[in-house]
């Protein structure tokens, strides 16, 4: 075979092995409403071997189970919405595209993966505040050559109304928060691969939902034996409130 032809070839098979070491690798972005499940789904798919971080947040009285949110990721998204004149509660719909602080907010987030997650082929990140910043998420994991996977749990209006009714939100205030969430989620999510959950699914059809979770992420690859803990995770008693009752 003629030297330069080899050559060629060798460089393509080693760009090629290249890339594809780079797009093997998956981010899993839990990018929900608070108190619409995410929590819980989270907690599945942590069973399941999913990576979330080093400094998982303790459980609460209504979370007794625990976030499943990393404290320096939550950390980390708190600045970010700070820089954007935002908090949890308060969110706008932002104009990515003309957004002059937009590659420096990237860097910070770029900086936080590869410091938390560098050693893992497949990681995630659960934190209700990344329903607003989803895009900048998605546009810096793209540019570090990961795959990213959405994950969106959904729950009953009337459900997450009650929910937020502790935090002494008003309805109107609490739907229009949901709303822009939504709104933010559904429009740069569309071209992504995104698995919906819904809350009652996640309750009442528990071995399908772990049957959707594996075929949606295969690179999990569980055990039995961390499938069956699935079940002994999974509490019915979490629904605290009911739009049928």
């Amino acid at each position: 075979m003629d030297q330069k032809l080899l050559t060629l070839l060798l460089i393509v098979l080693c760009s090629t092995t290249s890339f594809l070491s780079l797009v093997s690798k998956t981010a899993v972005l839990v990018a929900s409403v608070s108190l619409s499940g995410s929590s819980c789904v989270t907690g599945i798919l942590h069973t399941l071997g999913l990576p979330l971080g080093d400094r998982l947040m303790g459980p609460d009285k209504r979370h007794p189970k625990g976030f499943f949110e990393d404290a320096d990721t939550l950390t980390l998204n708190e600045y970010l919405l700070h820089e954007l004149k935002m908090d949890h509660y308060n969110v706008k719909l932002i104009d990515w595209h003309n957004l002059e602080c937009k590659e420096k907010l990237k860097q910070h987030i770029k900086k936080h993966i590869r410091t938390k997650f560098a050693r893992h082929d497949i990681f995630g990140i659960k934190d209700p505040r990344l329903g607003i910043l989803l895009p900048l998420y998605l546009e810096a994991l793209d540019e570090m050559g990961y795959q990213s996977k959405i994950v969106l749990t959904l729950r009953h209006p009337d459900e997450l109304v009650a929910s937020w009714k502790p935090r002494k939100r008003s309805k109107i205030e609490t739907l229009d928060a949901v709303c822009k969430y939504l709104t933010s989620i559904m429009c740069h999510t569309r071209k992504r691969e995104t698995l919906i959950i819904t809350f009652d699914e996640m309750l009442d059809q528990l071995p399908e939902t772990v049957q959707r979770i594996c075929e949606f992420l295969p690179e999990l690859n569980p055990t039995n034996e961390e499938i069956k803990k699935v079940e002994q995770f999974v509490d019915t008693k979490l629904r605290h409130y009911s739009a049928q009752s």
